[in-house]
């Protein structure tokens, strides 16, 4: 009995793997045909968070970064909403070094986005 649970189980999860593969492939194709060259953003809004705000930024890093198939870039747009602390300087320095991650002011959003 115990021999059959293990042909069965091993049955199982080795035609789910076959399937799980070819949803994979599909789902790259056609992500291929629509994401190529092209850059997704994220915006995050903050104000008066650095905290909260740089966990915030390294878990949608993280995030980017697990889920890169390599067909487009990914990048972290963070706008301070005029906070009374230094949150801008903060992230800005904190970030410097991340190419993917932009830190603006709210006031020069709308200028550096025609740049983008």
């Amino acid at each position: 009995m115990g021999e059959l649970i293990f042909w069965g189980l091993l049955t199982f999860f080795s035609a789910y793997g076959v399937f799980s593969f070819f949803f994979f492939l599909s789902d790259f194709w056609t992500e291929k045909k629509y994401l190529k060259d092209k850059c997704l953003y994220s915006v995050l809004l903050v104000k008066d968070e650095v905290c909260r705000a740089e966990q915030m930024v390294k878990a949608l890093l993280f995030k980017a970064f697990k889920n890169d198939t390599g067909l487009c870039k990914r990048k972290i747009i963070v706008v301070d909403r005029g906070s009374s602390d230094a949150t801008y300087q903060t992230l800005s320095a904190l970030f410097e070094a991340e190419r993917n991650v932009l830190v603006f002011k709210q006031d020069e959003i709308l200028e550096k986005l025609e740049n983008l």
